[in-house]
This record gives structure tokens, C-alpha cells and sequence, in this order.
């Protein structure tokens, strides 16, 4: 029972691993955990992660629209931890698509198809 327990969360812990953390040490370093909340009905999702440096924590928010036309829009991309990548794959076999108006290479990247 414990060696399954460990490892879900050996899994669980590679899924948030970000390995390019060195290049911006903030605050969770190496793990980042992305928090997908369903704000309007199969039309807008948020992703969360929290970085920070010292004692002060923040949420950094990417924000993910269905567009009218099919396929999703992604705004202010984060880290693209496995976990994130997993969270939106999921959108994204149930709309179509992911678009960007700009963001980071390494985002962009986790997602060319």
C-alpha cells in the first residue's frame, strides 16, 4: 500500500517538475503545481501557478478562451510543466487547436504538434 502511495507521488512530483527554474530562481524553484479552475462554461479557463522570491508569494494566471471559429487562445502562457501541458491537451482534445498571442518559446514548443 505505501510503495503505490509513493509512487503516485513520485509521478505527481515529475508532472510539476520545471527543470529551467536555474535560469529564474524564483520561489517554488523546481516544482510548480498548475491549478486549472473552469470560469465560464466550456467558453474560459484560468491555469494558476505560484512563483515568488523571498517571503512573498504570487498566482501568475494564463488564461485559456474557446474561440468561436474552433480551437483555444492562449493568453499569458506558463510554465509548461507536464502537469500544464497535460491540463490543456485536455481542452484541446475536446476543442481543437491551441493559438497564442505571444509567449515564451519554451510554451510554445510543448505544444508543436
Amino acid at each position: 500500500m505505501h510503495s503505490g502511495k509513493k509512487r503516485q507521488q513520485k509521478i505527481i512530483s515529475q508532472d510539476w517538475s520545471w527543470p529551467l527554474w536555474p535560469i529564474l530562481p524564483l520561489y517554488p524553484y523546481g516544482q510548480r503545481r498548475t491549478l486549472r479552475k473552469e470560469i465560464v462554461k466550456d467558453t474560459i479557463w484560468t491555469f494558476d501557478q505560484i512563483q515568488g522570491i523571498f517571503y512573498v508569494t504570487v498566482p501568475i494566471r494564463m488564461t485559456v478562451v474557446r474561440m468561436v471559429g474552433g480551437g483555444l487562445f492562449v493568453y499569458a502562457p506558463i510554465a509548461p510543466t507536464q502537469e500544464c501541458v497535460r491540463l490543456v491537451n485536455e481542452l484541446v482534445e475536446k476543442y481543437g487547436e491551441v493559438s497564442f498571442h505571444s509567449g515564451g518559446y519554451e510554451f510554445r514548443q510543448a505544444f508543436s504538434f
